[in-house]
């Protein structure tokens, strides 16, 4: 009897480990570090967030302001798994956290909670910042390499060739997903030396290179409010709305990102070709109706005056030069030739995809650790009762916006205060 309490009180004097220096990971150390007063921090990187830092020069969003039930309905057959996650830890308490870190966050106009570019660099002081205050011992440019496991718990890490006893281990070291800026497959090599089904990767939230080369023209416009028709050899596969960039390679932007894993597969099966929709409010036989009507009474209104607050600058500039029409001409010196190819232009601008970006350049991958062995409750393993998974090594992906770095947060959140729980007797201290 004395030495099983001997045994107890040594175990709850080891660490528990966290890997990785993302959100998941920061939420984990932090939850753990209100339940449990010895927590180490492990990032492979030599700052934390590299990977939120480096991925974007834009606005990057964190966070949906919609119920859990809301948001979770967007993981569709996975709902039930990421929303006990999601009610524990959700957009207000994110808004919360990123306001300690000194970063500030706003809306976008709609349901989605943003950081400016200005902001974006403060993510990795903010990170130190709130780990440090709360007592986590944060390990940079420590590589975690191996688990120990045995007797159905992990033992000890190795950390750059040396092992640490630990009381438990949070696995949050994000997917393979853009590896040019550091993403490895340690995750998947840890959950599957414990047992775990790794999901074979794809290539998912990445652009596409089409056969069109409208690149030097189009780079880095946006089209805010479009609709996109997908066709496989001519059958409609896929119709969405939404946003969209053209880039020097071909397409990206929310649309693409959101349905370029399924476009993937059907470049294999055939000849794809994506048909943009830019006025999507209006039929063809509206805008030429339009064209007809209103045209002739505007002598001296361009139709870069006319369409400006339909399209972006940037497409009208080279109208000329897609359609030969020139923005810049009165409106009714229009040939009814010229009206026919606008009016085809405006609602079916068509590219023939070629092959999807390099694998370097996605922004999320399909696949990870299974999710059957994974407790939706605690995101605890069920093979191993001392190791979690958090984040984007798990096969969890949503859409693009600002579902999988809220996500991130929420799951690291319940696997620290989980963890903890666990070696604090099941008590819980449930402050953000």
């Amino acid at each position: 009897m004395a030495r099983a309490i001997k045994s107890k009180k040594s175990e709850k004097q080891l660490p528990i480990a966290v890997i990785g220096g993302g959100p998941a990971g920061l939420a984990a150390a932090e939850a753990a570090a209100d339940n449990y007063k010895n927590v180490f921090l492990f990032d492979k990187n030599p700052f934390p967030a590299r990977k939120l830092i480096s991925r974007t020069a834009e606005y990057l969003f964190v966070a949906e302001k919609v119920s859990a039930e809301n948001f979770a309905d967007a993981f569709g057959p996975k709902k039930s798994f990421v929303t006990p996650a999601l009610k524990s830890f959700g957009w207000k308490e994110i808004s919360a956290q990123l306001k300690k870190m000194g970063v500030k966050v706003g809306p976008n106009g709609g349901n989605r909670l943003m950081i400016s570019p200005d902001d974006i660099s403060k993510l990795s002081t903010g990170f130190v910042k709130v780990a440090e205050s709360a007592g986590i011992i944060f390990k940079k440019s420590c590589r975690v390499t191996d688990l120990i496991i045995s007797h159905g718990s992990v033992k000890e890490i190795v950390v750059n060739g040396i092992s640490h006893p630990v009381s438990a281990v949070i696995v949050a070291c994000g997917s393979y997903s853009a590896p040019k800026i550091g993403s490895t497959r340690d995750g998947y090599e840890f959950a599957r030396k414990a047992g775990h089904e790794i999901i074979p990767l794809k290539a998912a939230m990445v652009g596409l290179e089409t056969v069109e080369k409208y690149g030097k023209l189009l780079d880095g416009v946006t089209v805010r409010d479009c609709r996109i028709d997908v066709y496989l050899e001519d059958e409609l596969r896929i119709t969405d709305r939404g946003s969209l960039i053209f880039t020097k390679y071909g397409l990206n932007g929310q649309l693409i990102q959101n349905h370029s894993a399924q476009i993937i597969e059907l470049i294999k099966k055939g000849n794809v070709e994506i048909h943009i929709d830019q006025v999507p409010d209006m039929t063809k036989m509206e805008i030429s109706k339009h064209l007809d009507h209103e045209f002739p009474h505007a002598d001296r209104t361009t139709l870069f005056e006319h369409l400006n607050p339909h399209l972006p600058d940037g497409l009208l500039d080279v109208m000329d030069k897609i359609i030969r029409v020139h923005s810049g001409r009165p409106v009714s010196h229009l040939t009814t030739l010229e009206k026919k190819h606008m009016v085809l232009w405006l609602k079916d601008f068509a590219f023939t995809i070629k092959k999807p970006r390099p694998f370097n350049e996605t922004m999320g991958v399909l696949g990870g650790v299974s999710l059957n062995d994974i407790d939706p409750g605690t995101m605890a393993s069920k093979k191993i009762k001392n190791l979690y998974f958090a984040g984007e090594v798990l096969d969890l992906l949503g859409p693009w916006g600002g579902y999988n770095i809220e996500m991130a947060f929420s799951t690291g959140h319940l696997a620290g205060i989980s963890a903890s729980s666990a070696l604090n007797g099941g008590k819980i201290n449930r402050t953000a």
